[in-house]
């Protein structure tokens, strides 16, 4: 992790058993840190995007919200590294296809939208602490929970 993590984040891992080791400003540091400690010890990272099993977990949170809200219309998902948005999209497909999924992502963060609308993967700047927007259910005029 970077070495101002998330403190929500920090311990959460932490409280799940993990060792954790703090590099870098930025996640893309600590990311570089953790690809070369993979590749001298042997281990595989696992990255938190470009996962299967990790985007089919995600999965399961839009499957449950969709089971509670048949009647959704319009979904909005955070974008940051992807799993979960492409879990909205790939759950909205199998079980609620009439509902819009719309992707959000901040302006101090572009990179998913640049990449998405140049149609090539780009890198950005990352100008943003933002993560993990809390969201709020509408469904038919009614307010959900947070």
């Amino acid at each position: 992790m970077p070495d101002d993590p998330n403190p929500v984040k920090l311990r959460a891992v932490l409280d799940q058993g993990a060792d954790v080791l703090l590099h870098g400003a930025n996640f893309d540091d600590a990311r570089a840190q953790a690809t070369a400690l993979a590749h001298d010890s042997g281990a595989r990272l696992v990255g938190a995007a470009n996962e299967p099993d990790i985007i089919a977990g995600v999965g399961t949170l839009y499957l449950e919200l969709f089971q509670q809200a048949p009647g959704l219309d319009v979904l909005v998902v955070p974008v940051g590294g992807g799993s979960g948005a492409a879990a909205a999209s790939l759950v909205a497909a199998a079980v609620a296809p009439h509902t819009e999924v719309i992707g959000v992502q901040s302006a101090g963060s572009p990179a998913a939208h640049d990449s998405w609308h140049t149609g090539t993967l780009v890198e950005r700047d990352n100008a943003t602490r933002a993560e993990g927007p809390r969201r709020r259910l509408r469904v038919r005029g009614h307010a959900g929970p947070d």
